[in-house]
């Protein structure tokens, strides 16, 4: 209920689907894992404000329907 997902340092290399169906996450720490991409299921987290990715390998964000996926994204570390 607190709207944070903490998955950074789990040796992550690809985003969990479960993730998706997690609605009300406002901040998604995905840091310190072996992502090279972003799903673009993403899109499905309309609430999601804050990404954290740094310190991974992230060279291909998906589109979902023709939009980037962190339109609503207020807050990207890299």
């Amino acid at each position: 209920k607190s709207g944070v997902l903490a998955l950074a340092t789990m040796k992550l290399k690809a985003i969990p689907p479960a993730v998706f169906d997690c609605t009300n996450i406002r901040l998604l720490n995905l840091s310190t894992n072996n992502l090279t991409e972003i799903d673009g299921a993403l899109a499905k987290l309309t609430n999601l404000q804050r990404l954290l990715l740094a310190h991974n390998k992230v060279r291909t964000i998906f589109l979902r329907h023709g939009f980037c996926v962190l339109c609503c994204v207020k807050y990207l570390s890299s």
